[in-house]
């Protein structure tokens, strides 16, 4: 995380944290994993909110706890992972001086939204300007045509061109801290879950979702073929909901594709 987080400290296992632990829930930042914490305080900068989860959530006083060596399902290292990619980049406009850094708005529209499309993709930001702290595990707002474009590029491999690492299932045989009850079996990869009934078959697996608090539920088949999605708001299990439907619509789907008759 260093240089570019100058923050992040040089001692203790805290300092092996890197990008991969970060985006796949085992970067150690366990303790209360479903606390809004700073990500929902507007005077806060995503820099300066990823300095308050490094100072104060890492779960130092859990027996063992080290980058890599417990699986805990949460929203902090995601956007601690966000404040890095911010404080790595640096723009100089032709022309202008200074360098100006962009924010994370600016970065994801640069190498996800525009290039997909996505013209009704946004992040909620308590903010609201400069500078921003966006909420970045949970805060996106799209349409179901606007989301159906990511997954259609991550299926297609277009925008993923190595599929197999980036859905490498990265949690098997961790100690599980905290894991939503809706995916208690699934393994987690790199910003998203590996759907199976048991560990082991995780491995093998090439169905990845990532259900949504509120019931929102997309998931790609890379073995059928296929991506769909769920799109809902439930107040209350939503998550859950959206899974149980999910699980009932792949045995539809995937008989309805298995049965189809070819085109003459």
């Amino acid at each position: 995380m260093r240089p570019p987080l100058a923050f992040w400290t040089t001692g203790g296992t805290k300092k092996d944290v890197k990008l991969k632990p970060a985006l796949s829930m085992t970067s150690g930042f366990n303790a209360s994993p479903l606390v809004g914490g700073c990500q929902l305080l507007p005077a806060m900068t995503l820099y300066n909110c990823a300095k308050s989860i490094h100072d104060l959530r890492y779960d130092s006083l859990r027996p063992g706890n080290a980058p890599g060596a417990q699986y805990s399902y949460g929203p902090h290292g995601l956007q601690v992972a966000a404040a890095y990619l911010e404080a790595k980049d640096i723009s100089i406009a032709p022309g202008t001086s200074p360098a100006r850094q962009r924010n994370f708005h600016e970065l994801f529209a640069q190498h996800v939204t525009t290039p997909l499309g996505m013209t009704s993709t946004t992040w909620y930001d308590p903010s609201g300007s400069a500078p921003t702290n966006p909420w970045v595990a949970g805060g996106a707002y799209s349409t179901p045509r606007d989301y159906a474009k990511l997954l259609r590029a991550f299926l297609g491999g277009s925008f993923i061109t190595d599929m197999t690492t980036f859905t490498q299932q990265r949690t098997a045989g961790l100690p599980r801290v905290f894991v939503p009850g809706s995916a208690a079996s699934w393994e987690y990869v790199l910003g998203s879950f590996v759907e199976c009934d048991t560990p082991s078959a995780c491995t093998t697996s090439k169905i990845n979702s990532s259900p949504g608090a509120y019931g929102w539920t997309g998931w790609i088949d890379r073995e059928t073929g296929y991506y769909a999605l769920i799109a809902t708001e439930i107040s209350s299990g939503g998550d859950r909901k959206g899974v149980e439907l999910e699980q009932v619509m792949q045995d539809l789907i995937e008989d309805a594709i298995a049965n189809r008759t070819p085109a003459p």
